[in-house]
């Protein structure tokens, strides 16, 4: 299904008495019009007020809270699997550590070290030079940096070097081992071949268990744990869908299945360089894939204490692949289960530590997994997490606006059984949280209440609201569509309504929205972080900003006629405080406590009331990043 309703064009005329809403499809041709009552409820900044002349003017405004992009890693691993290759890697050897009485070996961790190789980069943008330099001096070091505060692993020692492929071998049964002959270069995505620098040495033999010489190693690459190789070509995937970025996997494994090799292309003509926060989460997602969060991954996650989930099947009939056998397809049902919910049949992640991380976040102690993206065809199912529970994790299959990472998503990374995740360093996520059993398993709308507090919406009027996570405000984003939605993603008695998103299962969210305006009204209005935006007459004494949020209030300021306005989600700059949040109203401060949630407060020189924003949204973290970085990114480490 893809919504009929793709634009409202606004037509607005003074004396203000009639307003026309054209629906548009694809083609530009009109299906309906209908006509507003007089005094539609709008924000005071949709009304052109002039003394003299009558205006006509167009507005578009785009509602959305995503941006305009996907990932289609699972299609790109399923037409073109990545090569299983291991490689033997050196690591730092464990410790001795004290246990009560005894000395017990445990592993050492570190930070994880990404090497972002860029040499086909550097020629794929040699004729781009704005591009390169924003990727490889801005956006690379920032992702690189996020990653290494927010994962552990077991550091390589020395220099990382990578095997190369075997092309012929006498097999080594006894040790489920082959005995290479000959070596072929191994080829990594879009990169190509990997270079010769990055391999090391291996044994040829001119007869079982004769050695006869050793290919050329090269140096390898220092101080890394993992190499991506980067380029950006404008392939097929890319022409085909205009709305992919970027996209990953893995190449090589260690002899623990850890991905060692990745690789990223990034679509040439669709890098934009204006949104830094946009390019770090898209770089950053991409390279999650490749790290452990994709569907070939899952397979080979491992416990603890370095055993498989997924029991390995030895074959006579193929090649034996170190120590593994015959690489395993399908991850076991102590990793991945299918449960039937909401009419669905839905994959969940069972491990322990995710599904205790999900716990955690819903306050459902029974909750039976982390639910995987079932909608958006064979490119993003089952890589992401479930859109409409875990809405804006930055490994969705839609890149969200306001991305955060998650501690629910650091719990599938650890356990991988590859690295710790600092979970001090992942942001607040507070869609779904302590929501509770039946907003992570129920639908989101039932009998027409929605779940969760301020989550999802039914409305299908004019109502503007504060979006959930209070960066701005929107409109509910119920559309209609040319035919009916499958049975299980219907909320309304007409079955053709629902949300804009299939990724959402078409649940309707108050979507923020940008103007499209020539210059009459900013751009990005909606958005309470956008310093620019704000009516151009100021009725509740409204403020915008990066330390601004959403509330929503009937507020008027004393000099204008009337008694209060209608309840409307406004903007307004937020002090948050060890045991409040100060609201700016005009120029003075409203106080609400944290467990003041849609009190109503009164304000200086304004008729109507402010009602409380919850606490824990409003003010989602006690670091140092002020006010959770506006719209300028994740907090991660204190830093933004």
């Amino acid at each position: 299904h893809s919504p009929v309703l793709l634009n409202f064009t606004l037509l607005l005329s003074h004396p203000f008495n009639s307003l026309q809403i054209f629906i548009f499809q694809r083609r530009n041709t009109p299906l309906s019009s209908s006509p507003l009552p007089k005094n539609p409820m709008l924000h005071p900044s949709f009304i052109i007020k002039t003394a003299t002349l009558s205006l006509l003017v167009l507005l578009c405004l785009s509602l959305s809270p995503f941006i305009s992009s996907h990932c289609v890693h699972d299609e790109i691993i399923k037409s073109n699997p990545p090569l299983r290759q291991v490689t033997d890697v050196r690591y730092a050897p464990a410790i001795l550590v004290k246990d009560g009485q005894r000395l017990v070996q445990e592993d050492t961790h570190a930070p994880l070290r990404i090497h972002m190789y860029t040499s086909e980069l550097d020629s794929d943008l040699s004729d781009d030079a704005t591009k390169l330099a924003f990727l490889k001096d801005t956006v690379f070091p920032k992702a690189v940096a996020n990653f290494a505060k927010l994962l552990t692993v077991v550091p390589v020692q020395g220099n990382l070097t990578l095997d190369r492929q075997c092309g012929s071998f006498y097999p080594d049964t006894a040790n489920e081992k082959r005995q290479c002959s000959s070596y072929n270069p191994v080829t990594c995505g879009d990169f190509g071949s990997i270079p010769a620098e990055h391999y090391s040495s291996q044994p040829i033999y001119s007869a079982p268990g004769v050695i006869s010489g050793n290919t050329t190693g090269g140096p390898g690459i220092p101080n890394t744990d993992v190499v991506i190789y980067v380029t950006a070509k404008q392939t097929a995937t890319c022409v085909d869908s205009t709305s992919t970025l970027a996209y990953a996997a893995y190449c090589v494994m260690d002899t623990k299945d850890r991905p060692v090799a990745g690789y990223v292309n990034f679509c040439k003509n669709n890098i934009g360089t204006t949104d830094v926060n946009k390019a770090v989460i898209t770089t950053m997602h991409e390279v999650g894939h490749a790290l452990a969060y994709s569907s070939s991954l899952y397979p080979y996650f491992r416990r603890d204490d370095g055993t498989a989930y997924t029991k390995r099947r030895l074959t006579n009939s193929g090649p034996y692949i170190y120590d593994h056998g015959t690489p395993p397809s399908t991850p076991s049902d102590n990793t991945l289960e299918t449960f039937t919910e909401r009419g669905n049949s839905v994959q969940k992640l069972v491990l322990s530590k995710a599904v205790e991380k999900a716990r955690e976040h819903f306050g459902c102690d029974t909750l039976n997994g982390v639910e995987l993206e079932n909608q958006g065809g064979s490119g993003t199912q089952t890589s992401h997490p479930e859109m409409r529970i875990y809405f804006n994790d930055f490994m969705n299959g839609q890149y969200p606006a306001f991305p955060v990472v998650s501690k629910t998503t650091l719990a599938v990374f650890e356990s991988s059984g590859w690295y710790k995740a600092n979970y001090d360093n992942a942001d607040f996520h507070s869609w779904g949280y302590k929501q509770g059993c039946n907003f992570a398993t129920e639908k989101c709308i039932s009998s027409g209440k929605a779940e969760g507090t301020n989550h999802f919406c039914t409305s299908t009027g004019q109502e503007v609201r504060c979006a959930q996570n209070l960066r701005g405000f929107g409109l509910c984003s119920t559309t209609s569509y040319t035919s009916d939605l499958p049975a299980s993603y219907q909320y309304f008695s007409n079955a053709k309504n629902g949300g804009s998103t299939s990724l959402m299962d078409y649940c309707p969210v108050y979507d923020t929205f940008n103007w499209q305006s020539g210059g009459i009204y900013p751009a990005g209005q909606s958005l309470c972080t956008n310093p620019d935006g704000g009516p151009s007459q100021n009725t509740r004494g409204e403020n915008y900003g990066s330390n601004s949020r959403c509330a929503v209030n009937t507020l008027l300021g004393q000099q204008f006629s009337g008694e209060s306005s209608a309840a409307y989600g406004g903007c307004f700059q937020f002090d948050c405080r060890a045991s409040d949040v100060r609201v700016l109203i005009g120029d003075t401060f409203v106080k609400c406590g944290k467990t003041e949630a849609g009190v109503a407060k009164s304000a200086t020189g304004f008729k109507g009331n402010l009602y409380c924003p919850d606490y824990d949204v409003a003010c989602p973290s006690a670091t140092s990043c002020d006010l959770d970085c506006g719209d300028h990114g994740a907090c991660i480490g204190d830093v933004c």
